[in-house]
């Protein structure tokens, strides 16, 4: 089974703000990299989820990919002088424009997966392979739930390309 790890983004203290991930979402984009704190159990082909912190009225997974390369060190996001943090570039299989669809809730994730903190701490942690196995089932069911949404984002992102 692949290792799964969560991603934090909270617009309001990221360099990533709601506008940034709308036209990441409406522009197809599919590679980015973000922070992952247990970077040296990251491996490519690992699964990540991002979470939509609070205090957005709206959080939950707004993207599920896979990581396509070894983490790397560099520059911590928030610009400060002297830190440091640990990336990873991901591929982005699902983008969620959460005006569009309902994402699957922090409320959800927490009730199904109390002991896991997912809500802030730190981005890129490992999610445990119990939670795992939960989310996987979880996120399944989501896009079957949600099949007409994904089959329409797939098709405007086949016309960007021809």
């Amino acid at each position: 089974m692949k290792k799964v790890f969560v991603l934090q983004w909270n617009p309001v203290i990221s360099d990533t703000g709601e506008d940034d991930f709308a036209k990441i979402v409406e522009s197809g984009t599919t590679r980015m990299g973000w922070e992952i704190y247990d970077w040296r159990e990251a491996e490519p082909g690992d699964l990540v989820y991002m979470v939509k912190c609070r205090p957005a009225p709206d959080a939950g997974i707004v993207m599920q990919g896979h990581i396509i390369g070894k983490p790397f060190s560099g520059p911590h996001w928030s610009g400060k002088k002297g830190r440091r943090a640990h990336y990873a570039y991901m591929s982005a299989d699902y983008l969620i424009n959460h005006d569009e669809c309902p994402i699957l809730s922090l409320e959800s994730l927490e009730a199904a997966m109390p002991d896991f903190q997912w809500d802030g701490g730190h981005s890129g942690r490992q999610l445990p392979v119990k939670e795992s196995i939960i989310l996987e089932g979880m996120w399944l069911e989501y896009l079957e739930s949600h099949k007409e949404y994904f089959d329409g984002m797939r098709a405007r992102s086949k016309k960007r390309i021809e």
